[in-house]
């Protein structure tokens, strides 16, 4: 989740422009990474994220919508919105001069729903803070509670070697 909040930042703020391939890449990219905290992910002993623990009720609206956008739009390439058009070019008599066409998509920059991302990947970080806290916490206590006999490890020594051991030639 921290790699999709550095690739976020790194994304201009400014939607007057269009964004650069490589902003779009990046928003696809924290697309993805953010979608993935949500599902199994195969081999990996972490367990997903459950919406319900982590989001409001209007959060998880954006979320599902964000799903339905990574799944269409990212992961299958269904554009949400495109259309290929047909441009018959004719001269003053009315003959037909030349055809031409075009593809029209709507890049995930351009919709309004990538704000949705940036908010929720806010939540997420600020929600696994707070549960990191909180698992922390019940870490020290259940170690203060320990006897003492399994809480302390047996006295060692350290022996520290001048210079660099791991050096060559000398």
């Amino acid at each position: 989740m921290r790699k999709a909040k550095r690739w976020l930042d790194l994304i201009s703020s400014d939607i007057a422009r269009p964004a650069t391939p490589t902003e779009e890449a990046l928003y696809e990219a924290s697309l993805i990474i953010f979608c993935r905290c949500f599902k199994g992910a195969g081999g990996i002993r972490q367990r997903p994220l459950k919406p319900k623990q982590v989001f409001s009720q209007i959060q998880r609206g954006q979320f599902e919508l964000l799903k339905i956008i990574r799944d269409r739009m990212v992961a299958h390439d269904e554009q949400l919105a495109s259309a290929t058009v047909a441009l018959l070019i004719r001269s003053k008599e009315h003959y037909a001069l030349d055809v031409l066409s075009s593809n029209f998509s709507v890049p995930f920059s351009a919709i309004m729903e990538r704000k949705y991302l940036i908010g929720l990947v806010e939540t997420v970080l600020d929600w696994l803070d707070i549960e990191r806290h909180k698992l922390a916490s019940d870490l020290k206590s259940w170690f203060d509670q320990m006897p003492e006999d399994r809480v302390s490890a047996p006295a060692f020594k350290l022996d520290i070697i001048e210079g660099d051991p791991f050096r060559r030639g000398t």
